[in-house]
């Protein structure tokens, strides 16, 4: 699936932009207050810590975590 440059919000640290994923992590951007951040993928999702600010996507995604 492809996730790169979506808009996701987290938990902790509230709006932000994927701006890669290599292994097992994404880096998300959250702009000047927080800057990037890396957190473990899938982990980060199917813990709840994040999601993606698409509805149907974000679906989609769990969907596919649980297969």
């Amino acid at each position: 699936m492809k996730i790169i440059n979506k808009k996701v919000e987290h938990k902790n640290y509230g709006a932000g932009t994927i701006c890669a994923m290599n292994g097992g992590s994404v880096c998300v951007e959250f702009g000047k207050l927080f800057g990037m951040k890396r957190f473990p993928y899938p982990q980060v999702f199917s813990e709840g810590t994040m999601k993606l600010m698409d509805e149907a996507l974000q679906e989609e995604l769990m969907e596919d975590l649980l297969t």
